[in-house]
């Protein structure tokens, strides 16, 4: 042996023992060893359960020999003797770091790495995770990642570049609300940083949570006006940057999720107000005085403005197409539809092959306010290209023909669905297409397309659960997760019944009729024992009741003959769930064999009855209930769900009862519009009730009882007042007032008659035909005589929220050449006068003070001694609105003196002391005040 391999035999031999005193802790140590500084430098950082356990002499001799066996490459014994080393003392890291390597040499690196995970969570360093974390990812074991990527923030918080790395992981995994809380820790560190935004997007999208995406962004948009109130700024580079990076995306962004939460006022602001700020003109804030948008028109493609003055007329600004069309979608949901079709026109105007999903969404947002032939256009022209067709659109278009009116064209749009190959699609068409073959008496088309459904459900059942091939018979790696994402396994339901025949018998028929007539009189004599408890709002009474009800209403509903088919109806309450559409099926296969088998004893030959509606005169009523007693159960359900806080609910049921052929006639539609009133001012659905007053004053044009309807309906109430000064509801007015006008002034004139009732034509038109008062078929609605003062005033009353007191003076001064003797007219008039005297622009200001005063006076002497408390009230509050403090406390001390005399109702006193207390603190009066207080003011 020569020195050289002499040399080599020590330094291994020194080596050797080194090891084996690390492994035993027996010996001197040697200076400069690695491993020691290393363990003695991470000491510090372990966390107190960290601590490295006491290890027995058994223990310590154990994994020598384990050092022993690893350095004679003996590895099957080097990790027989760790893992019993593991299980006498599982808390030291050095036997799982030592496995870890043993695994490795021999090929096992999954296996490896997990003992090394195991080892980190006993040392709980950073460090140590990350190389877990890496070295998963280089496997491809990207959940075992992630898991380590989480230890690592949960150690450091700080490290902003782990949460980032484990955000987008969490991401690509799906992992949305791993991925939520990553960004979330980010952005408290970083606030309104546009990059985590936007990452941000589509996990709040995709989980719904709007509300969130609203805080966050609506923040980041206020942020960045107040460092950039220009609108633009430069990068580093020179580049101009659109709200120094809030630019346009993240608005349109923000006015989605408003949308998507049903806010689309806050949308429409967004939109008006981002916009502006983007284009320099934070400042000019007067435009949000408009309800309206011109400030973005187009010339010549925008509505004609009314009340153009100084600062109101069009701006004709610059507006991105995307920022347009959700100012269209907002304007469309909220029933705005002059100002909502306006932006849409100029949309529908573009290449749809370009912009196909504005498109989609502008002809659903027609669907939807039922806006038929618009939709109906639209999806035509998506329809042109085969690029842009789909079934969805056929179905649409279908359904804009049906509530149209032309079944014909319908039926064949639903039959060209047929064509689909998606059997799921081509179901949903072929349950359509009977539907319409129903409403045209064509039942045994219709039976025939049911059963053809039937029988494809028969011939294809439930997909067979997925198997993986490439990884059957293999053996898996151990991994700390399942990195390969099992498939949901379908289970297949048992049918409960075998049918032997698609026909049910003469015997089956009569069982099913007799069997839904028994449950109908089951829950009407339910109803009946349970109403004295409904109607004294007992709630096991009331319970019952609605379960009793909902039976009888949804077997109603059920009733084909009660309804016509030209139209869609709203859905039955019960949404069909998983496991239900078979039952749908079957349930409308029944119902037509029912209808046919009726039809074939009683002798009568099927023909067709489209359109044809079962009339009160032909039946009174059904299943041996009256329709008026049905009616009763309808209102009853939907007041008793309202109060239940159900009102979405209760309008759909209201709704589809009013589609009814059996409650077509005039009162009893009256009826259900109450009804629904009703419910829409309880649950404070003001724009609801707004709508539905409309309405009747469409019916019942020119009489004032449908105004007194809508002054009712938003009695008072900062709600109420909102929806009072409503532009659409001011436009209606304003319609309903000229026309009355115009067809007084001048009888001789032409009237446009349009869905039964008076309309003005439109100046400058072509089309439209003016068509003579008197050869008009079919007109129930008597020609006005006379003007319609409550219009009038309604109409004035209208400008006061806005404190146009100029324009609603010079109605009110109309109204009161009709009425000149009624007390409102009078009270509105000096309530306008005083408003206009009180603003700079007025330059009679002392006579129209000296006329209010003059209205004042005949309102009070038209009040009458009876009503003398409230119209001295009315007196007092005028005085202390000019400042004439002395007067207006004599008036009040008058008012408070009668009612205390006649101890009247003290509502009058209250408003009375109230003020009396604002003019006595103001003037120093402190003591006076409280002694109201005590007196009138104190519960």
């Amino acid at each position: 042996m020569d020195d050289d391999e002499a040399a080599a035999n020590a330094d291994q031999d020194i080596d050797f023992r080194e090891e084996l005193r690390k492994a035993t802790g027996i010996g001197k140590r040697r200076r400069g060893v690695s491993f020691c500084a290393c363990a003695t430098a991470t000491w510090p950082f372990r966390r107190r359960g960290g601590a490295k356990p006491d290890l027995s002499q058994q223990v310590k001799t154990m994994l020598g020999d384990a050092v022993e066996a690893h350095t004679e490459k003996d590895l099957d014994r080097e990790i027989s003797i760790l893992t019993e080393v593991i299980k006498i003392e599982p808390r030291d890291n050095q036997a799982w770091d030592m496995l870890c390597e043993a695994q490795r040499e021999r090929g096992n690196y999954q296996e490896g790495l997990l003992f090394k995970i195991v080892s980190a969570h006993l040392r709980h360093e950073t460090s140590v995770w990350r190389e877990c974390a890496d070295e998963s990812n280089r496997l491809g074991l990207l959940q075992q990642a992630l898991y380590c990527l989480t230890k690592i923030c949960q150690l450091d918080p700080n490290d902003l570049d782990t949460l980032w790395e484990r955000a987008t992981l969490a991401k690509d995994l799906k992992e949305m609300r791993s991925a939520k809380r990553a960004f979330l820790a980010i952005l408290k560190k970083y606030p309104h940083d546009l990059a985590v935004l936007f990452e941000l997007q589509s996990i709040l999208v995709d989980g719904g949570d709007f509300p969130i995406a609203i805080k966050l962004f609506e923040d980041a948009m206020h942020h960045y006006m107040r460092i950039c109130p220009t609108g633009v700024s430069v990068d580093h580079v020179g580049n101009e940057m659109p709200g120094n990076g809030f630019g346009l995306p993240a608005l349109v962004a923000l006015a989605d999720f408003c949308s998507a939460t049903g806010d689309y006022e806050r949308a429409i602001h967004v939109i008006r107000g981002g916009v502006r700020w983007l284009q320099g003109r934070q400042d000019q804030r007067f435009w949000d005085a408009l309800s309206d948008d011109r400030e973005y028109d187009v010339e010549g493609k925008s509505p004609a403005r009314t009340n153009i003055g100084a600062t109101s007329r069009p701006g004709y600004f610059q507006l991105d197409l995307n920022a347009r069309h959700r100012l269209a979608i907002a304007r469309l949901k909220l029933g705005d539809l002059e100002e909502g079709t306006a932006h849409a026109e100029i949309i529908l105007n573009e290449n749809p092959l370009e912009f196909e999903i504005l498109f989609r969404e502008i002809a659903d947002a027609f669907y939807e306010q039922r806006l038929f032939e618009k939709a109906n256009d639209v999806y035509m022209t998506l329809l042109r290209d085969e690029s842009t067709t789909d079934l969805y659109l056929v179905m649409q278009a279908a359904a804009c023909l049906r509530n149209m009116g032309r079944t014909d064209d319908a039926i064949d749009a639903y039959e060209e669905g047929n064509h689909e190959p998606d059997p799921a699609a081509l179901k949903e068409a072929k349950l359509k297409l009977a539907e319409l073959y129903e409403g045209k008496g064509e039942l045994r088309k219709a039976l025939n397309i049911v059963y053809s459904v039937i029988d494809a459900r028969k011939r294809n059942p439930a997909e067979k659960d997925d198997v993986d091939d490439n990884g059957e018979g293999q053996e898996e790696s151990p991994t700390l997760f399942d990195e390969k994402r099992k498939k949901t396994k379908t289970k297949t339901k048992a049918k409960t019944k075998a049918k032997t025949s698609s026909w049910l018998d003469p015997a089956q028929l009569e069982d099913a009729a007799k069997r839904k007539q028994a449950e109908v009189e089951n829950a009407w004599r339910r109803l009946q024992e349970m109403e004295p408890g409904m109607r004294a709002r007992e709630p096991a009474a009331e319970t019952q009741w609605l379960l009793a009800a909902e039976t009888m209403i949804e077997a109603f509903r059920e009733a084909r003959e009660l309804f016509s088919t030209a139209k869609v109806r709203p859905s039955h309450s019960k949404k069909p769930v998983a496991g239900n559409a078979e039952r749908v099926e079957d349930d409308l296969a029944a119902r037509l064999q029912l209808e046919l088998g009726k039809m074939n004893n009683s002798g009568i030959r099927q023909r067709s009855n489209k359109g044809r509606k079962v009339r009160p005169s032909e039946e009174t009523t059904y299943r041996g209930i009256p329709f008026d007693t049905w009616l009763t159960v309808f209102l009853d359900y939907a007041f008793l769900l309202t109060r239940r806080g159900q009102y979405p609910l209760a309008e759909e049921i209201l709704k589809h009862a009013s589609y009814s052929a059996v409650y077509q006639e005039v009162l009893t539609q009256d009826t259900i519009r109450l009804g629904l009133l009703a419910c829409a001012i309880y649950e404070q659905k003001f724009d609801t009730a707004t709508e539905i007053c409309r309405k009747f004053i469409n019916i019942y044009q020119f009489q004032s009882d449908a105004f007194h309807l809508l002054t009712a309906a938003l009695a008072s109430g900062h709600l109420q007042a909102d929806a009072f000064q409503d532009s659409r509801l001011q436009k209606h007015i304003s319609r309903e007032v000229r026309l009355n006008h115009t067809m007084v002034s001048q009888p001789e004139s032409k009237i446009k008659m349009k869905y039964g009732r008076y309309c003005l034509p439109r100046e400058g038109t072509e089309t439209d035909k003016d068509v003579p008062l008197d050869t008009t078929p079919g007109v129930s609605i008597p020609k006005p005589e006379v003007e319609n003062a409550a219009a009038w005033t309604i109409f004035a009353q209208t400008f006061l929220p806005a404190k146009s007191y100029q324009s609603a003076t010079f109605y009110m001064m109309h109204a009161f050449e009709l009425y000149p003797k009624d007390p409102v007219v009078c009270l509105t008039l000096a309530i306008t006068c005083l408003g206009r005297a009180m603003q700079r622009q007025a330059d009679n200001r002392h006579y129209m003070i000296v006329q209010a005063m003059a209205f004042l006076t005949k309102y009070k002497a038209l009040r009458g001694p009876t009503h003398r408390e409230e119209a001295d009230y009315n007196l007092g509050r005028a005085f202390q609105q000019l400042g004439l403090f002395t007067e207006a406390v004599q008036v009040y001390e008058r008012v408070l003196a009668a009612v205390e005399k006649l101890l009247q109702d003290i509502g009058v006193a209250r408003e009375t002391a109230y003020n009396m207390s604002l003019i006595y603190n103001s003037t120093g009066a402190i003591p006076l005040a409280q002694q109201l207080y005590q007196k009138w003011l104190t519960v």
